[in-house]
């Protein structure tokens, strides 16, 4: 059965309503900074209907000075995560009784998504959100999508942005993964299917002192593989990494 890729999150149009539930939060982080204490909770969105089972658990910051900015980066995260939920409840809607009525025996459709906060120092902000969907089939899907969120305006920073002009980032990055890759070659695909550099718009998230070069399920491994995590060091970049 096809499924459904969050990757058109940003575009979805079908949002999820949530009757009768409130947000709830479930643990609190506080994290400090140059510009303010920022608190992060979590709230949850769990419904149980007849055709799918959702469990939201969406990041929410607060203790922000810029409250503008602040609401700007909540918004974006609760939509993306409400559309998705979406798209796989009207996903499940439409193809469930469909699938009943030929005799199949079908299973509730899910909708999930969990988090962790990476990354907190000075103006950045990393926090990886996975969303996973089963929609029938042997296995569900899971699809990560990171945000690296500039504090003082709500930027969702493409890697370009970490970098000075100039800095040949692509080219230590490629070394650095195919270096990994190397190291255990039988995990990854090879040839065509295999890792054959990192695109423009490249997934990543910062952690500690690193800077994560991740890649989505099958991207260029296995489904056993997950979403393979390349740890590259920020002392390979010297001087070319901005400060922030």
């Amino acid at each position: 059965m096809k499924k459904t890729i969050p990757a058109i999150l940003a575009v979805a149009v079908f949002c999820l309503v949530v009757a009768g539930c409130s947000g709830r939060q479930l643990e609190s982080r506080s994290v400090s900074s140059t510009l303010a204490p920022v608190t992060i909770t979590t709230r949850e969105i769990k419904q149980e209907k007849t055709n799918i089972a959702v469990d939201l658990k969406i990041p929410v910051i607060s203790g922000m000075k810029n409250q503008a900015v602040q609401n700007k980066i909540n918004s974006q995260l609760a939509e993306d995560a409400e559309n998705f939920a979406g798209q796989i409840e009207k996903q499940a809607d439409e193809e469930i009784p469909q699938m009943k009525k030929s005799g199949l025996v079908v299973d509730r459709y899910t909708a999930r998504t969990s988090y962790e906060v990476t990354y907190h120092r000075n103006r950045l902000l990393s926090i990886p959100i996975m969303f996973m969907q089963y929609t029938g089939g042997a296995h569900g899907l899971e699809v990560k999508r990171a945000y690296n969120f500039d504090l003082t305006n709500g930027k969702n920073l493409t890697l370009e942005d970490l970098f000075k002009p100039g800095t040949d980032y692509k080219g230590i990055i490629n070394a650095e993964i195919r270096k990994q890759i190397q190291a255990n070659p039988d995990k990854y695909f090879s040839g065509q299917n295999g890792f054959r550099g990192i695109k423009d718009d490249q997934d990543y998230f910062l952690s500690g002192d690193a800077l994560v070069v991740y890649f989505q399920e099958y991207e260029i491994a296995p489904y056993a593989a997950g979403c393979p995590e390349f740890k590259i060091p920020c002392t390979l970049f010297g001087n070319g990494l901005k400060t922030f």
